[in-house]
């Protein structure tokens, strides 16, 4: 087996030495790493060509800005092993993440093993918003994963007219394919990337929505914030004791039991302060789901002409 690893960057000049660093030192080392820079105005190009020097199995390749889906696509087919892994910046695998995928693939007999990742918050900040966006287990994720090109050729490459939810998107026309997937629960990939601020929660979470809407995934989701709110807002309306009980259940379910069935701790959530701040990110994060999906769909209706003159 030999392996490409194809990895999008813009503007990760930050975290491309680590990175480098980790799949060069490798246990089972990959064949050769693509790093597909799009338009960084940074010195992450500078980085790569450097470590490309000392090592010709790093390979700078020139993408172009519109989301990770489009470097992904232009490493797949610039790729000259079978097999290729999806990694993102902000992942640092330990030494024996890649053997422990091949070991895997061998071992199950499978075109394709998805790895998993768990977010590595530092602030309390950070902490409280892994907490309510994805808990503290594992979970598997198109990137830190490994297929071989036939995958893409059957499920097809990523779409690139979304900014994000591109994987979401790609997994589920992959399971629509083949069903299933196979987990590699062990040597579980860290991650590094976790938004620091409120601002940076609602940024991502609003353009998030809106690609939800267009990629067409998601529907339950979409359906609780379409219907669920506004007769949620409506009941409200019409007793205060109907809002008093909203709040209280609101607060029940974001707070502590939608988490501790993401594996976190119940004695955390119930510090004050952690369960305010799991309170505020999660009010954060739906109302930038509200409006991105609200957005997305008024953006829809306007493309297919329903407010046009049909006199």
């Amino acid at each position: 087996m030999q392996i490409s690893v194809v990895i999008p960057v813009l503007n990760e000049e930050s975290a491309l030495p680590g990175l480098l660093e980790a799949l060069l030192n490798q246990t089972r080392p990959p064949e050769e790493i693509l790093v597909i820079d799009a338009d960084s105005t940074d010195g992450s190009m500078n980085i790569v060509r450097e470590w490309g020097r000392k090592d010709q199995r790093v390979r700078y390749l020139k993408g172009r800005r519109g989301g990770c889906g489009i470097g992904r696509n232009i490493g797949i087919q610039a790729a000259a092993c079978e097999w290729i892994v999806i990694l993102d910046c902000g992942m640092i695998p330990i030494r024996s993440w890649l053997e422990s995928l091949e070991e895997t693939q061998q071992r199950a007999g499978v075109h394709a093993v998805f790895g998993t990742c768990l977010y590595q918050p530092v602030s309390a900040f950070q902490k409280a918003l892994c907490a309510v966006a994805w808990g503290s287990r594992p979970v598997p994720v198109v990137p830190c994963s490994l297929f071989h090109r036939s995958v893409f050729n059957s499920v097809g490459l990523f779409r690139e007219d979304l900014e994000a939810v591109e994987d979401r998107e790609w997994t589920k026309r992959f399971l629509e394919h083949f069903t299933s997937r196979c987990v590699m629960d062990d040597a579980v990939t860290p991650h590094y990337d976790v938004p620091g601020d409120i601002g940076a929660v609602y940024g991502k979470w609003f353009r998030y929505s809106r690609c939800v809407v267009r990629a067409g995934v998601l529907g339950d989701a979409q359906a609780v914030y379409f219907l669920g709110i506004p007769l949620a807002i409506m009941a409200a309306a019409y007793s205060w004791k109907v809002a008093a009980g909203l709040i209280i259940l609101y607060a029940g379910l974001r707070g502590i039991v939608m988490p501790i069935r993401k594996g976190v701790s119940f004695v955390w959530l119930i510090e004050p302060a952690n369960f305010v701040r799991i309170l505020t990110i999660a009010s954060v994060i739906d109302v930038a789901k509200a409006l991105g999906f609200a957005v997305e769909r008024y953006h829809m209706i306007r493309r297919i002409g329903f407010w046009q003159d049909r006199s």
